[in-house]
């Protein structure tokens, strides 16, 4: 590995075949375990930025080969290929520092994809292709640090999202969604009433009599 401070790490589906896992770094970018080999290799060529705070992978990483690398100044990359190249994904993040990326439980049909920035969540349905806010602009999200994303498997799918600082909050994407291009349109045209959030605030804490510390 080029840098000890290791960020991320991700093991595809293909695993149990091919052995290959995939380490994001802090400042060398993306390197991909060879189990033949026995070592690290460099995965990280076409990066918009070497530092690199969260990878996912398909779960459909066997046929699709597809990674989402979050970096911190350069958006989100997405490799179709394993890790031998990456691209920039499209245009309408909100910041290019992005902190975590999630696909949804249903990406290789779906495409969806969910970015964390520190400036707030966004959503993709066209496999990045563009990126849309989650929620109303100028929410209460708005300029928050979105640290890490939960989803649920079922529809509709409600998307838990933790902040730096700002509690957690639940997004639903509430209506009837029939297929890609429905949920797309939808995406594209920024329906507030599909996307709904609660916050969940923190508690205080407390002793093991029960009165608050």
């Amino acid at each position: 590995l080029g840098d000890s401070l290791v960020r991320s790490i991700v093991i595809p589906s293909s695993y149990p075949q091919d052995g290959r896992v995939f380490a994001g770094t802090d400042s060398a970018g993306v390197f991909r375990w060879d189990a033949g080999r026995g070592r690290w290799s460099a995965a990280g060529n076409g990066l918009p930025n070497s530092r690199v705070m969260y990878l996912t992978a398909s779960q459909n990483f066997a046929t699709d080969r597809t990674l989402f690398a979050a970096t911190w100044g350069g958006g989100v990359a997405i490799s179709t290929d394993r890790g031998d190249s990456w691209n920039v994904t499209g245009a309408g993040l909100g910041s290019p520092y992005v902190r975590t990326v999630t696909v949804s439980p249903n990406y290789p049909n779906d495409r969806v994809v969910y970015a964390g920035t520190n400036l707030g969540p966004y959503r993709t349905g066209n496999n990045a292709s563009s990126w849309s806010y989650m929620g109303a602009t100028g929410d209460e999200l708005t300029n928050v640090d979105i640290t890490g994303f939960a989803v649920t498997p079922s529809s509709p799918r409600t998307v838990f999202a933790s902040t730096g600082g700002k509690g957690l909050w639940a997004y639903t994407e509430s209506g009837s969604i029939s297929g890609i291009a429905q949920a797309v349109q939808r995406l594209a045209a920024h329906i507030d009433p599909n996307l709904t959030f609660h916050a969940f605030l923190p508690m205080a804490p407390k002793n093991r009599l029960g009165g608050v510390c």
